[in-house]
């Protein structure tokens, strides 16, 4: 059987305001194209993928740098929270390790020495926090993510999702 791949035509729109519109404005791009319209639409299906791609080699540039309770922490902190880019994502992943340890006791529930932990944070360039906070958020948001969970072992999705694959090589 073949693979087959379907794509629906969906609308972009941005308030010519908006950080949004800035953004897309500012994007570079690698060609032009006479027709507006299809030039937007190369744009934001290049923007997308590009976004796309960076994210998944950057997964895989993080695979098994944490630990299963560091990435259940980082998961912790981001729970009920919202991420705004207007701030730099490497601070605000580091700020949020600090609240988490201070006002939550993360530190003590998945034994994490939050010291050593926010010195190995960072380590981390921007793009590499953006992804962790992303993949916090790609946990978090898994379709079926509690039903997933009773079907494996403790921690064993959120170490698929941050590729720690020491965490089960021996069970």
């Amino acid at each position: 059987m073949q693979n087959v791949f379907s794509q629906s035509k969906f609308e972009v729109s941005f308030c010519e305001s908006g950080r949004e519109w800035k953004a897309f404005q500012q994007f570079p791009m690698d060609t032009m194209q006479e027709d507006h319209e299809t030039y937007c639409d190369l744009k934001v299906q290049q923007m997308v993928h590009m976004l796309s791609e960076t994210y998944q080699f950057t997964k895989r540039e993080l695979k098994n740098f944490f630990t299963v309770n560091e990435a259940q922490f980082i998961v912790g902190t981001f729970i009920s929270t919202l991420y705004d880019p207007s701030f730099s994502a490497k601070e605000l992943l580091i700020a949020h390790v600090e609240d988490g340890s201070h006002f939550d006791g993360l530190d003590e529930m998945f034994d994490v020495d939050v010291h050593a932990f926010i010195n190995k944070l960072h380590r981390l360039t921007e793009f590499q926090a953006f992804t962790l906070i992303r993949m916090a958020y790609e946990y978090l948001h898994t379709y079926g993510r509690e039903e997933l969970e009773l079907q494996m072992r403790g921690g064993e999705l959120v170490a698929k999702v941050f590729g720690i694959e020491e965490a089960f090589a021996t069970v």
